[in-house]
Protein backbone atom coordinates (compact mmCIF):
# COMPACT_ATOMS: atom_id res chain seq x y z
CA UNK A 1 0.00 0.00 0.00
CA UNK A 2 1.24 3.51 -0.76
CA UNK A 3 1.09 6.57 1.52
CA UNK A 4 -0.67 8.80 -0.83
CA UNK A 5 -3.72 5.66 -1.24
CA UNK A 6 -4.61 5.49 2.27
CA UNK A 7 -4.26 9.49 3.69
CA UNK A 8 -6.05 7.70 7.01
CA UNK A 9 -2.94 5.73 7.99
CA UNK A 10 -2.70 5.04 11.48
CA UNK A 11 -0.13 3.07 13.64
CA UNK A 12 -1.56 0.67 13.96
CA UNK A 13 -0.97 -0.32 9.91
CA UNK A 14 2.40 0.48 10.35
CA UNK A 15 5.29 -3.05 10.84
CA UNK A 16 8.64 -1.68 12.98
CA UNK A 17 11.46 -2.21 11.31
CA UNK A 18 14.06 -4.32 13.00
CA UNK A 19 15.35 -2.49 15.93
CA UNK A 20 19.39 -2.68 15.16
CA UNK A 21 18.99 -0.36 12.28
CA UNK A 22 20.42 2.90 12.27
CA UNK A 23 20.21 4.38 8.72
CA UNK A 24 16.79 2.72 7.85
CA UNK A 25 14.68 4.13 10.51
CA UNK A 26 11.45 4.84 8.66
CA UNK A 27 8.67 2.60 7.64
CA UNK A 28 7.68 4.75 4.48
CA UNK A 29 9.72 4.03 1.75
CA UNK A 30 11.34 7.28 1.08
CA UNK A 31 13.59 8.78 -1.88
CA UNK A 32 16.63 8.86 0.39
CA UNK A 33 16.15 5.74 1.08
CA UNK A 34 15.74 4.78 -3.05
CA UNK A 35 18.64 7.18 -4.24
CA UNK A 36 21.29 5.48 -1.39
CA UNK A 37 20.18 1.91 -2.51
CA UNK A 38 20.51 2.67 -5.98
CA UNK A 39 23.82 4.19 -5.88
CA UNK A 40 24.84 0.60 -4.24
CA UNK A 41 24.66 -0.90 -7.59
CA UNK A 42 26.74 1.77 -9.83
CA UNK A 43 29.58 0.43 -11.37
CA UNK A 44 32.51 2.87 -12.71
CA UNK A 45 33.18 2.44 -16.46
CA UNK A 46 36.47 3.40 -18.20
CA UNK A 47 35.89 2.17 -21.76
CA UNK A 48 33.86 0.83 -23.47
CA UNK A 49 34.39 -2.00 -26.57
CA UNK A 50 31.23 -2.45 -29.22
CA UNK A 51 32.43 -5.38 -31.21
CA UNK A 52 29.86 -5.54 -34.60
CA UNK A 53 31.59 -8.99 -36.34
CA UNK A 54 34.89 -8.85 -37.39
CA UNK A 55 33.90 -5.77 -39.53
CA UNK A 56 33.64 -2.85 -37.08
CA UNK A 57 35.07 -2.64 -33.51
CA UNK A 58 34.89 0.75 -31.77
CA UNK A 59 36.26 1.64 -28.70
CA UNK A 60 34.97 4.47 -26.35
CA UNK A 61 37.10 5.73 -23.98
CA UNK A 62 36.66 8.21 -21.49
CA UNK A 63 38.14 11.27 -19.76
CA UNK A 64 36.52 10.80 -16.54
CA UNK A 65 34.69 8.10 -15.04
CA UNK A 66 31.12 7.53 -15.95
CA UNK A 67 28.78 4.88 -14.34
CA UNK A 68 26.17 2.65 -14.99
CA UNK A 69 24.00 0.51 -13.08
CA UNK A 70 24.12 -3.72 -12.70
CA UNK A 71 20.87 -4.44 -14.08
CA UNK A 72 20.48 -7.59 -11.73
CA UNK A 73 17.16 -8.95 -10.37
CA UNK A 74 17.71 -6.97 -6.87
CA UNK A 75 18.43 -3.49 -8.69
CA UNK A 76 14.79 -3.80 -10.45
CA UNK A 77 13.33 -4.71 -6.92
CA UNK A 78 14.55 -1.71 -5.42
CA UNK A 79 13.96 0.81 -8.56
CA UNK A 80 10.59 -0.68 -9.14
CA UNK A 81 9.35 0.45 -5.22
CA UNK A 82 7.46 2.79 -5.33
CA UNK A 83 8.72 6.26 -2.91
CA UNK A 84 5.72 6.28 -0.09
CA UNK A 85 5.36 2.60 -0.04
CA UNK A 86 4.13 1.46 3.79
CA UNK A 87 6.02 -1.11 5.37
CA UNK A 88 8.23 -1.54 2.74
CA UNK A 89 10.88 -3.68 4.20
CA UNK A 90 7.77 -6.58 4.54
CA UNK A 91 7.22 -6.22 1.31
CA UNK A 92 10.71 -7.22 0.25
CA UNK A 93 12.35 -10.60 -1.08
CA UNK A 94 14.00 -12.46 1.10
CA UNK A 95 17.61 -11.78 -1.21
CA UNK A 96 16.36 -8.17 -0.70
CA UNK A 97 15.97 -7.93 2.71
CA UNK A 98 19.42 -9.31 3.53
CA UNK A 99 20.68 -6.87 1.07
CA UNK A 100 19.43 -4.15 3.71
CA UNK A 101 20.88 -5.76 6.31
CA UNK A 102 24.15 -5.54 5.12
CA UNK A 103 23.90 -2.21 3.44
CA UNK A 104 22.12 -0.42 6.90
CA UNK A 105 25.88 0.01 8.46
CA UNK A 106 27.79 0.78 4.99
CA UNK A 107 24.91 3.66 4.67
CA UNK A 108 25.05 4.85 8.11
CA UNK A 109 29.00 4.15 9.14
CA UNK A 110 29.37 6.56 5.22
CA UNK A 111 27.13 9.47 7.13
CA UNK A 112 29.17 9.19 10.20
CA UNK A 113 32.75 8.93 8.71
CA UNK A 114 32.49 12.03 7.19
CA UNK A 115 30.09 13.11 10.21
CA UNK A 116 32.90 12.68 12.53
CA UNK A 117 36.01 12.86 10.36
CA UNK A 118 37.67 15.84 11.66
CA UNK A 119 39.33 16.84 8.31
CA UNK A 120 36.22 17.03 6.97
CA UNK A 121 34.49 19.28 9.78
CA UNK A 122 35.61 22.47 8.18
CA UNK A 123 34.17 21.56 4.72
CA UNK A 124 30.87 20.63 6.03
CA UNK A 125 30.77 23.95 8.10
CA UNK A 126 31.24 25.99 4.98
CA UNK A 127 28.58 23.93 2.85
CA UNK A 128 26.22 24.03 5.28
CA UNK A 129 26.44 27.86 5.83
CA UNK A 130 26.33 28.39 2.12
CA UNK A 131 23.05 25.67 1.48
CA UNK A 132 21.49 27.40 4.57
CA UNK A 133 22.09 30.42 3.08
CA UNK A 134 21.12 30.10 -0.44
CA UNK A 135 17.87 28.67 0.84
CA UNK A 136 16.74 31.80 2.79
CA UNK A 137 17.96 34.05 0.15
CA UNK A 138 16.15 31.69 -2.96
CA UNK A 139 13.00 31.10 -0.27
CA UNK A 140 13.60 27.44 -0.37
CA UNK A 141 11.83 26.46 2.54
CA UNK A 142 10.89 23.06 1.17
CA UNK A 143 14.98 22.54 2.53
CA UNK A 144 14.73 24.72 5.77
CA UNK A 145 13.27 23.36 9.22
CA UNK A 146 9.80 24.52 10.55
CA UNK A 147 11.41 27.68 12.07
CA UNK A 148 13.61 28.46 8.85
CA UNK A 149 16.49 28.66 11.62
CA UNK A 150 18.43 25.73 10.01
CA UNK A 151 18.36 23.08 7.39
CA UNK A 152 16.19 19.57 7.74
CA UNK A 153 17.90 16.73 9.02
CA UNK A 154 17.64 14.70 6.24
CA UNK A 155 18.84 17.72 3.90
CA UNK A 156 22.08 17.99 6.42
CA UNK A 157 22.75 14.20 6.26
CA UNK A 158 21.97 14.13 2.28
CA UNK A 159 23.12 17.17 0.64
CA UNK A 160 25.99 18.67 3.38
CA UNK A 161 27.35 15.63 4.68
CA UNK A 162 26.89 12.90 1.77
CA UNK A 163 27.51 16.03 -1.29
CA UNK A 164 24.71 14.98 -2.96
CA UNK A 165 23.79 18.17 -5.65
CA UNK A 166 20.39 19.93 -4.59
CA UNK A 167 17.04 18.97 -5.80
CA UNK A 168 15.24 21.06 -8.09
CA UNK A 169 13.09 23.10 -5.66
CA UNK A 170 9.40 22.38 -4.35
CA UNK A 171 7.94 25.42 -6.74
CA UNK A 172 10.47 24.68 -9.56
CA UNK A 173 8.93 21.45 -9.57
CA UNK A 174 5.28 22.18 -8.69
CA UNK A 175 5.59 24.45 -12.25
CA UNK A 176 6.85 21.48 -14.04
CA UNK A 177 4.53 19.10 -13.14
CA UNK A 178 1.35 21.06 -13.72
CA UNK A 179 2.21 21.90 -17.51
CA UNK A 180 3.25 17.95 -17.70
CA UNK A 181 -0.43 17.62 -16.22
CA UNK A 182 -2.09 20.03 -18.51
CA UNK A 183 0.04 18.85 -22.00
CA UNK A 184 -0.45 15.12 -21.39
CA UNK A 185 -2.07 13.76 -17.98
CA UNK A 186 -5.32 15.71 -17.04
CA UNK A 187 -5.71 12.53 -14.24
CA UNK A 188 -2.71 14.17 -12.45
CA UNK A 189 -5.33 17.26 -11.94
CA UNK A 190 -7.98 17.92 -9.30
CA UNK A 191 -11.73 17.37 -10.37
CA UNK A 192 -11.87 21.46 -11.79
CA UNK A 193 -9.04 20.92 -13.70
CA UNK A 194 -7.13 24.04 -12.55
CA UNK A 195 -4.56 22.87 -10.39
CA UNK A 196 -3.15 19.34 -9.24
CA UNK A 197 -4.72 16.83 -6.99
CA UNK A 198 -3.55 16.39 -3.60
CA UNK A 199 -2.83 12.82 -4.08
CA UNK A 200 -0.19 13.95 -7.56
CA UNK A 201 0.65 16.85 -4.51
CA UNK A 202 1.36 13.90 -2.39
CA UNK A 203 3.31 11.49 -4.40
CA UNK A 204 5.48 13.92 -6.50
CA UNK A 205 6.10 16.72 -4.70
CA UNK A 206 6.84 15.76 -0.76
CA UNK A 207 7.19 12.37 -1.80
CA UNK A 208 9.32 13.40 -4.43
CA UNK A 209 8.95 10.93 -6.84
CA UNK A 210 10.01 11.68 -10.50
CA UNK A 211 8.00 13.43 -13.15
CA UNK A 212 6.79 10.98 -15.87
CA UNK A 213 8.42 11.41 -19.14
CA UNK A 214 6.51 13.03 -22.00
CA UNK A 215 5.67 10.32 -24.74
CA UNK A 216 7.08 12.82 -27.20
CA UNK A 217 10.41 12.35 -25.08
CA UNK A 218 10.00 8.20 -25.03
CA UNK A 219 8.89 8.40 -28.80
CA UNK A 220 12.47 10.35 -29.48
CA UNK A 221 14.65 7.63 -27.50
CA UNK A 222 12.57 4.79 -29.35
CA UNK A 223 13.21 6.20 -32.63
CA UNK A 224 17.20 6.86 -31.76
CA UNK A 225 17.37 2.84 -30.11
CA UNK A 226 16.00 1.77 -33.01
CA UNK A 227 17.48 3.68 -35.30
CA UNK A 228 21.41 2.53 -33.87
CA UNK A 229 20.53 -1.08 -33.25
CA UNK A 230 19.84 -1.42 -37.31
CA UNK A 231 22.82 -0.23 -38.41
CA UNK A 232 24.94 -1.83 -35.43
CA UNK A 233 22.82 -5.08 -36.93
CA UNK A 234 24.15 -4.52 -40.48
CA UNK A 235 27.22 -3.80 -39.80
CA UNK A 236 27.86 -6.94 -37.83
CA UNK A 237 26.50 -8.77 -40.70
CA UNK A 238 28.03 -6.86 -43.84
CA UNK A 239 30.12 -9.57 -45.87
CA UNK A 240 26.36 -11.14 -45.97
CA UNK A 241 23.92 -8.70 -47.39
CA UNK A 242 24.65 -8.82 -51.41
CA UNK A 243 21.36 -7.27 -52.49
CA UNK A 244 18.70 -4.32 -51.44
CA UNK A 245 15.16 -5.67 -51.90
CA UNK A 246 11.85 -3.94 -51.98
CA UNK A 247 8.78 -5.60 -51.78
CA UNK A 248 5.26 -3.77 -52.50
CA UNK A 249 1.94 -4.61 -52.06
CA UNK A 250 -0.43 -4.45 -55.52
CA UNK A 251 -4.05 -2.07 -54.88
CA UNK A 252 -6.99 -4.00 -56.02
CA UNK A 253 -8.22 -1.26 -57.45
CA UNK A 254 -6.18 -1.27 -59.74
CA UNK A 255 -6.15 -5.17 -60.46
CA UNK A 256 -8.09 -4.63 -64.09
CA UNK A 257 -5.66 -2.51 -65.35
CA UNK A 258 -2.67 -5.31 -64.14
CA UNK A 259 -4.23 -7.90 -66.07
CA UNK A 260 -4.59 -5.73 -69.24
CA UNK A 261 -0.92 -4.86 -69.18
CA UNK A 262 -0.28 -8.56 -68.63
CA UNK A 263 -2.63 -9.95 -71.13
CA UNK A 264 -0.98 -7.48 -73.94
CA UNK A 265 2.53 -8.35 -72.64
CA UNK A 266 5.36 -9.15 -75.29
CA UNK A 267 5.93 -12.69 -75.83
CA UNK A 268 9.32 -12.29 -74.33
CA UNK A 269 8.23 -11.16 -70.49
CA UNK A 270 6.84 -12.83 -67.90
CA UNK A 271 3.70 -13.62 -67.08
CA UNK A 272 3.09 -11.93 -63.92
CA UNK A 273 -0.19 -12.05 -62.08
CA UNK A 274 -0.66 -11.23 -58.65
CA UNK A 275 -2.35 -12.17 -54.57
CA UNK A 276 -4.25 -8.82 -54.50
CA UNK A 277 -4.04 -8.06 -50.05
CA UNK A 278 -7.71 -6.90 -48.56
CA UNK A 279 -5.43 -3.61 -47.41
CA UNK A 280 -2.42 -2.89 -47.88
CA UNK A 281 -2.51 -0.04 -45.15
CA UNK A 282 -3.46 -3.44 -42.54
CA UNK A 283 -0.40 -4.20 -40.63
CA UNK A 284 -1.57 -7.24 -39.13
CA UNK A 285 -2.61 -8.84 -42.99
CA UNK A 286 0.63 -7.73 -44.75
CA UNK A 287 3.48 -9.12 -41.78
CA UNK A 288 1.62 -11.96 -42.31
CA UNK A 289 2.25 -12.24 -46.36
CA UNK A 290 5.56 -10.91 -45.63
CA UNK A 291 6.14 -13.93 -42.67
CA UNK A 292 4.96 -16.73 -45.37
CA UNK A 293 7.16 -15.15 -47.79
CA UNK A 294 9.87 -15.03 -46.14
CA UNK A 295 9.34 -19.08 -44.74
CA UNK A 296 8.75 -20.07 -48.34
CA UNK A 297 11.82 -18.22 -49.33
CA UNK A 298 13.75 -19.95 -46.75
CA UNK A 299 12.68 -23.20 -47.10
CA UNK A 300 13.56 -23.38 -50.57
CA UNK A 301 17.32 -21.96 -50.05
CA UNK A 302 17.82 -24.86 -47.21
CA UNK A 303 17.22 -27.72 -50.37
CA UNK A 304 19.99 -26.02 -52.14
CA UNK A 305 22.30 -26.34 -49.49
CA UNK A 306 21.85 -22.58 -48.67
CA UNK A 307 21.19 -19.87 -45.52
CA UNK A 308 18.86 -16.90 -46.12
CA UNK A 309 19.98 -14.11 -44.42
CA UNK A 310 17.79 -10.79 -44.10
CA UNK A 311 17.35 -7.65 -42.11
CA UNK A 312 14.59 -5.14 -43.29
CA UNK A 313 12.41 -2.78 -41.91
CA UNK A 314 8.11 -2.35 -42.98
CA UNK A 315 7.87 1.67 -44.12
CA UNK A 316 4.55 3.35 -44.55
CA UNK A 317 4.00 5.39 -47.50
CA UNK A 318 2.50 8.93 -47.44
CA UNK A 319 -0.82 7.13 -47.97
CA UNK A 320 -0.59 4.63 -45.45
CA UNK A 321 0.17 1.47 -48.07
CA UNK A 322 3.16 -0.76 -46.32
CA UNK A 323 6.12 -1.99 -47.91
CA UNK A 324 9.32 -4.06 -46.88
CA UNK A 325 13.11 -2.99 -47.63
CA UNK A 326 15.71 -5.45 -46.23
CA UNK A 327 19.49 -5.90 -47.15
CA UNK A 328 19.64 -9.48 -48.00
CA UNK A 329 22.12 -12.16 -49.70
CA UNK A 330 22.66 -13.15 -52.58
CA UNK A 331 19.54 -15.63 -54.33
CA UNK A 332 20.12 -18.14 -56.98
CA UNK A 333 19.15 -16.43 -60.34
CA UNK A 334 16.40 -19.15 -60.89
CA UNK A 335 14.62 -17.55 -57.69
CA UNK A 336 14.31 -14.66 -59.97
CA UNK A 337 12.58 -13.28 -63.12
CA UNK A 338 13.02 -10.15 -65.03
CA UNK A 339 10.36 -7.47 -64.36
CA UNK A 340 8.32 -6.79 -67.18
CA UNK A 341 8.43 -3.94 -69.35
CA UNK A 342 4.84 -2.63 -68.34
CA UNK A 343 5.98 -2.57 -64.43
CA UNK A 344 9.25 -1.74 -64.79
CA UNK A 345 9.33 1.89 -66.82
CA UNK A 346 11.41 4.20 -65.07
CA UNK A 347 9.40 7.69 -66.27
CA UNK A 348 12.34 10.11 -64.50
CA UNK A 349 14.28 8.79 -66.75
CA UNK A 350 11.84 7.90 -70.05
CA UNK A 351 13.03 3.98 -70.01
CA UNK A 352 13.11 0.37 -69.15
CA UNK A 353 14.95 -0.14 -65.87
CA UNK A 354 15.53 -4.24 -66.62
CA UNK A 355 15.23 -5.01 -63.26
CA UNK A 356 15.02 -8.57 -61.06
CA UNK A 357 12.25 -9.63 -59.31
CA UNK A 358 11.71 -12.51 -56.81
CA UNK A 359 9.20 -15.30 -58.09
CA UNK A 360 8.04 -16.42 -54.50
CA UNK A 361 7.06 -12.48 -53.88
CA UNK A 362 3.21 -13.09 -55.35
CA UNK A 363 1.64 -10.13 -53.74
CA UNK A 364 3.13 -7.20 -55.97
CA UNK A 365 6.29 -5.23 -57.02
CA UNK A 366 9.55 -6.70 -56.07
CA UNK A 367 12.57 -5.07 -56.26
CA UNK A 368 16.31 -5.82 -56.27
CA UNK A 369 19.16 -3.81 -56.32
CA UNK A 370 22.87 -4.67 -56.05
CA UNK A 371 24.39 -3.19 -52.89
CA UNK A 372 27.88 -1.12 -54.51
CA UNK A 373 27.71 1.29 -51.50
CA UNK A 374 27.30 -0.84 -48.31
CA UNK A 375 27.65 2.07 -45.62
CA UNK A 376 24.98 4.24 -47.72
CA UNK A 377 22.32 0.94 -47.87
CA UNK A 378 23.15 1.24 -44.27
CA UNK A 379 21.74 4.46 -43.55
CA UNK A 380 19.33 4.42 -46.03
CA UNK A 381 17.76 1.27 -44.33
CA UNK A 382 17.23 3.03 -41.23
CA UNK A 383 16.13 6.01 -42.75
CA UNK A 384 13.49 4.05 -44.14
CA UNK A 385 12.63 3.46 -40.33
CA UNK A 386 13.03 7.16 -39.32
CA UNK A 387 10.44 8.48 -42.36
CA UNK A 388 7.74 5.97 -41.18
CA UNK A 389 7.35 7.28 -37.36
CA UNK A 390 8.83 11.36 -37.32
CA UNK A 391 5.66 12.65 -38.77
CA UNK A 392 3.34 10.90 -36.62
CA UNK A 393 0.95 11.94 -34.41
CA UNK A 394 1.32 10.56 -30.34
CA UNK A 395 -1.95 7.75 -31.35
CA UNK A 396 -0.56 6.94 -34.45
CA UNK A 397 2.96 6.57 -32.98
CA UNK A 398 1.80 3.98 -30.19
CA UNK A 399 -0.26 1.95 -32.04
CA UNK A 400 2.94 1.71 -34.32
CA UNK A 401 5.20 1.02 -31.28
CA UNK A 402 3.27 -2.04 -30.39
CA UNK A 403 4.40 -3.51 -33.91
CA UNK A 404 7.66 -4.79 -34.57
CA UNK A 405 9.81 -2.17 -36.15
CA UNK A 406 12.31 -4.33 -37.62
CA UNK A 407 12.79 -7.66 -38.60
CA UNK A 408 16.05 -9.87 -38.68
CA UNK A 409 16.88 -13.72 -39.53
CA UNK A 410 18.16 -15.34 -36.27
CA UNK A 411 21.55 -16.76 -37.73
CA UNK A 412 22.57 -13.33 -37.90
CA UNK A 413 25.49 -12.12 -35.94
CA UNK A 414 24.11 -10.04 -33.05
CA UNK A 415 26.24 -6.64 -32.03
CA UNK A 416 28.08 -7.42 -28.60
CA UNK A 417 29.10 -4.30 -25.92
CA UNK A 418 32.12 -5.17 -23.92
CA UNK A 419 32.64 -3.03 -20.59
CA UNK A 420 35.87 -2.33 -18.75
CA UNK A 421 34.72 -1.86 -15.69
CA UNK A 422 35.94 -0.34 -11.95
CA UNK A 423 34.46 -2.61 -8.64
CA UNK A 424 34.42 -0.55 -5.52
CA UNK A 425 35.54 -1.74 -2.53
CA UNK A 426 31.64 -1.80 -1.34
CA UNK A 427 30.50 -3.56 -4.69
CA UNK A 428 33.09 -6.37 -4.16
CA UNK A 429 32.44 -6.94 -0.75
CA UNK A 430 28.72 -7.14 -1.20
CA UNK A 431 28.35 -9.11 -4.33
CA UNK A 432 31.47 -11.39 -4.30
CA UNK A 433 32.11 -12.24 -0.68
CA UNK A 434 29.03 -12.10 1.50
CA UNK A 435 26.32 -12.78 -1.18
CA UNK A 436 27.53 -15.51 -2.48
CA UNK A 437 28.38 -17.16 0.95
CA UNK A 438 24.46 -16.89 1.90
CA UNK A 439 23.01 -17.99 -1.45
CA UNK A 440 23.82 -20.95 -3.80
CA UNK A 441 25.14 -20.74 -6.70
CA UNK A 442 22.28 -21.13 -8.95
CA UNK A 443 20.55 -18.34 -7.34
CA UNK A 444 23.49 -15.91 -7.33
CA UNK A 445 23.85 -16.33 -11.27
CA UNK A 446 20.91 -15.07 -11.47
CA UNK A 447 21.50 -12.12 -9.59
CA UNK A 448 24.49 -10.87 -10.05
CA UNK A 449 27.30 -11.52 -12.75
CA UNK A 450 30.50 -13.03 -12.43
CA UNK A 451 33.42 -11.52 -11.35
CA UNK A 452 35.85 -13.47 -13.34
CA UNK A 453 34.41 -12.41 -16.94
CA UNK A 454 35.34 -8.60 -16.47
CA UNK A 455 39.16 -10.15 -15.42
Amino acid sequence: MLLHESLTTTSKDIVNLPKHFKFFKNEIWTSNYKSAVVQMFRIKIKSKKRMLGDNFVELIQYDKPIYQYDNNTLYREFKTLEVGTINWYNQLTSQARYFIRNIDDILFNRLYNRLYNHDYLEYIEERYNRLYDYAVNNEKYDLLSEDLTSLKEDVFENNVVLGENIKIGYYGKYKRLLEYAFNHDESLLNEDKTDLSDETILKYLLLDESIPTPTVDKIRRSCSRSYEYIIDYARCNLDKFKMFVTLTFAEYEQKDLHLHYNDTRDTSDCNLKFIYVKDPKDYEECIKKFTSFKDNLKKKMKKKGLDLYYLGVPEYQTIGNIHFHLLMNELPSEFLYEIPSWLDYDYEINERRYGKGIKIWKYGKSDIEEIKDKDRVITYLAGYLMKSIKNLSETEYLDRLNKQRYYNSQNLIKPEVKINEDFTEEYNEIYYTTYQNVFNQSQTDKIVFSLHENN
